[in-house]
Formats: structure tokens, C-alpha cells, sequence
């Protein structure tokens, strides 16, 4: 997750007078800013060079409290053109990612090791970026704002948007590039694809959950603690609910993600939406219930999932000339060959009737209390 800590400004001359309507300009500025963070640690005469040359201001900066390493930054848009919707941000709060030197590296290390067991309530850089987000989006409105981070920076920006108020996320643009998606907890998506074969095939009245399902997917969890943990997640269904209701909260805010195909901490999440738009495509109680089991791992090993989200417009680069799949550099490149898709949930996924599912539950839970007050 480290980036190369300086650049040839001649980089980013074509920056120098962006078309706000075009999201390559936008894309371009918005990494740009992200490595303007980078520098700001590294070189930080560089960074008012940069700032100088894409009009914009470090308003404020993050500090790591352990490292003393600014790992993120608020800039203000200091062009002559009005920031506004369409036009440039007011604001942007940038995250870098790791920085491979002697005074950050061991920090860095330690976070990118959190992110990939999905340790996300332990990551104080998040908590200590949200007040800016927020401040920013007090300031200036949540239409003028947006959030860009790097790598490890990425998964920072992701996981301090989800924790804001519903009417100020929805409207927030977002920029992650290269955000990771490693966590253990989700080896589980091919697994997730079978279940989802499974539940279609024997799927023929509303969701209510059956051991025989719960044995014939057990059969495709490769490792018994794996199964153990899909066991231990489906008796809790009402956590499994609750971690559904979350999940489609968030289905109005549609973040812009920046995956290259080759770079193996972020790729996984084109196959994760591809696995989630087939699932959408299924009937409505079968996305239900699949979700159910999609969540069970979390459930049993009491992680909360922040770097996922039900809806995205994902921006994937494959074959092309850059060697570093994972750095900031290649997002900033005005040629870069990039294909683009939005994935969406459809509306009868989103306004589900919660109240059937927590009814099935009831059931469900009651002929557990029956079957077991029948045994004595």
C-alpha cells in the first residue's frame, strides 16, 4: 500500500485548468490532491508547489498521534470559477496511504495489518478524520464536499463517510483509489456464489432459514473453522438482520472506486460486485436470504464490514503502461484507459419489507423454542 513519495509537476500541467464536468479532470484532480498528502510528509516545499498549480489551499492537516506523520488533509479551493455542484469542491479531505520510511513505515504497517483483518474499530485515524469531514460539510454543505483517499487512505475516507448521517453521505463525492479489500473474512465469495446457486435452486416460498441448506453449504466452506463460524453466525439472526439494514443503508450513496485489474489489495472487489449484480438479478427473497448468509461470517467473528457497500461506480483499469498497479500515479494520467460500471441494487432490494423478514425470524426463532422445550 506505499506510494512513491515524489513527482515531476510536468505531470500535472494538464491539471493546471480542468473541465469540471469531466470526470477525468475530476478523477485526476482528486489524485492529485491524495498525493499532495503524500508530500506534505516527504517534501513539504513540493506540496505548496503542487497546491500552487491545481488552485487549491491545505486548509488543515491530520496528525498521527503515535508517528506525528500528517497522514491526512483538508484543502480549500482557492480558483477564480465558483466551487459548487458540477463545478470544483469547496472543500476536499484527503488520505494518504502507507509510506514506506524509517518514521513511518512500523505505524502504517500496523493499520494496513488492521484493514486486512478488518479491525476497523481499532483504527483511530478514522475517528480522528471524521471531524474534519464533518467540519468541512458544515462549512460548505454536503454538495460541495468531497472525499478522496489512497490505498489505506482509501479505506479510511470509505469507513469515516459510512459514519455520517445518512442526508450528509448521500450527497458527499467520494474518490477512492486503490481502496483494499483484503479482510479474511471475506475468502468467503465463491462460497457466496455457490450459496447463492443453492438457495435458486431450492428457493420456491419466502425466506425462512432450513438445515438442509445450512448442510449443503456447508459442503462448499473449504476448512472446519470456516464452517464453524457460518454455523455460529446463522444463530443469530436477528444480528444478521440488523447488519443487512445497515448494509442498505447506505445503497443511496454511490462512491467512485479505482481499481486496477492486476493489483491483487483492491481487485477483489470487482468480483465482489459481480457476485452482488448477479445476486441482484435474482428474485427479491432470494437476495434477502442470500444476504443472510453473506453476513454470517461477520456476525460470528463480530467484525463490522466498513469497507463494503451495496452501491459503487467502479472504474477499472487492466493491461496499460504504468508498473505500479497499486500507486496513486496512474490515476492522474489524462490517457489512462478506463472502463467504468455502475452497480446499483434494484429498488425492490433497497425498500424490502423488513417487516416480513423479522416475522420469518420469529417464526423461525419459536420453532427452535418449541423443538427444544419438546426434548425435556
Amino acid at each position: 500500500m506505499a506510494n512513491n513519495n515524489g513527482i515531476d509537476v510536468t505531470e500535472l500541467l494538464h491539471l493546471a485548468l480542468p473541465n469540471w464536468e469531466d470526470p477525468i479532470h475530476r478523477r485526476c484532480i482528486a489524485a492529485g490532491l491524495v498525493n499532495i498528502v503524500y508530500v506534505l510528509e516527504t517534501n513539504p516545499n513540493q506540496a505548496k508547489e503542487l497546491c500552487c498549480l491545481l488552485q487549491f489551499e491545505v486548509k488543515e492537516t491530520a496528525i498521527d498521534e503515535h508517528d506525528k506523520s500528517v497522514y491526512g488533509a483538508v484543502f480549500e479551493w482557492r480558483g477564480k470559477e465558483k466551487a459548487g455542484p458540477g463545478g470544483p469542491p469547496s472543500e476536499v479531505v484527503a488520505f494518504r496511504g502507507t509510506l514506506l520510511r524509517p518514521r513511518n513505515i512500523l505505524e502504517d504497517l500496523i493499520l494496513d495489518f488492521k484493514v486486512a483483518i478488518a479491525h476497523f474499530n481499532s483504527i483511530e485515524r478514522i475517528d480522528k478524520g471524521l471531524p474534519f469531514l464533518r467540519n468541512s460539510l458544515h462549512r460548505n454543505g454536503c454538495q460541495n464536499i468531497w472525499i478522496t483517499g489512497h490505498s489505506l487512505g482509501a479505506a479510511i475516507a470509505l469507513a469515516a463517510a459510512r459514519k455520517l448521517e445518512q442526508k450528509e453521505r448521500r450527497e458527499l463525492e467520494a474518490h477512492l483509489f486503490n481502496p483494499p479489500f483484503l479482510s479474511p473474512t471475506f475468502p468467503q465469495l465463491k462460497v457466496f456464489e455457490r450459496i447463492a446457486k443453492i438457495l435458486v435452486g431450492t428457493r420456491k416460498c419466502a425466506p425462512s432459514f432450513q438445515c438442509s441448506q445450512s448442510q449443503e453449504i456447508c459442503k462448499h466452506i473449504q476448512g472446519p473453522s470456516e464452517a464453524l463460524a457460518f454455523q455460529m453466525g446463522l444463530k443469530d439472526e436477528s444480528k444478521l438482520l440488523e447488519l443487512y439494514g445497515d448494509f442498505l443503508h447506505y445503497s443511496d450513496w454511490i462512491p467512485n472506486l479505482y481499481v486496477n485489474e492486476k493489483d491483487l489489495i483492491c481487485a477483489t472487489y470487482l468480483h465482489y460486485f459481480e457476485v452482488w449484480k448477479g445476486i441482484y438479478e435474482q428474485k427479491s427473497h432470494l437476495v434477502h436470504e442470500s444476504m443472510k448468509y453473506f453476513f454470517c461470517f461477520e456476525v460470528a467473528t463480530k467484525k463490522t464490514p466498513w469497507h463494503i457497500v451495496p452501491s459503487a461506480k467502479v472504474f477499472r483499469v487492466g493491461r496499460h503502461f504504468f508498473s505500479n498497479h497499486h500507486g496513486i500515479c496512474q490515476w492522474w494520467s489524462k490517457n489512462l484507459q478506463v472502463k467504468s460500471i455502475e452497480y446499483i441494487p434494484p429498488d425492490e432490494v433497497t425498500h424490502c419489507n423488513f417487516n416480513r423478514l423479522q416475522k420469518s425470524v420469529v417464526l423461525h426463532n419459536k420453532d427452535g423454542d418449541d423443538a427444544n422445550h419438546s426434548s425435556y
